[in-house]
């Protein structure tokens, strides 16, 4: 409790002289300045035991399956993209982009809007990118066709 609860309970008969330092109150170092902290049940607010209280323990991380992830969600990060792995080229395909938006984390492309993740800051108006599954391409692929450029 801060010590002005304690001189509001006191009144003018507050004197910090008749509290004892480390039992009934200790100082903490507030900027410049000190400040008296005092026990709880000075004031008549009840104490727990603190063996009666079940130790809080850090919550544990929520996993979603995949099926139940939303999927228009706005993205935190940038999709996990395996670059040691080789796709064949015609799962990817060249898009032109048309529009760059204020979240410069998407672009409108000639065949709809993709995900480019922080990618995006260095996107501009009529480059060419390659796309998969509405999201920027950025990994191999094999040898095969090459792609038409539109």
């Amino acid at each position: 409790m801060a010590e002005k609860a304690v001189m509001a309970r006191d009144g003018e008969h507050y004197n910090l002289a008749c509290y004892k330092e480390g039992t009934d109150y200790v100082v903490r170092k507030c900027f410049k300045s000190f400040k008296h902290m005092f026990r709880a049940d000075i004031l008549g607010v009840s104490v727990v035991d603190p063996s009666m209280v079940e130790h809080k323990q850090a919550p544990e991380p929520v996993c979603l399956p995949q099926d139940e992830v939303e999927p228009e969600d706005w993205r935190s990060m940038a999709p996990s993209i395996n670059h040691d792995q080789t796709i064949s080229a015609q799962d990817v395909q060249e898009c032109k982009i048309m529009k760059v938006y204020a979240n410069f984390k998407w672009v409108e492309t000639d065949k709809g809007r993709v995900w480019v993740g922080l990618k995006g800051a260095n996107m501009r108006v009529n480059q060419v990118i390659r796309v998969k599954n509405g999201e920027l391409f950025t990994g191999k692929t094999e040898a095969g066709p090459s792609l038409v450029r539109i």
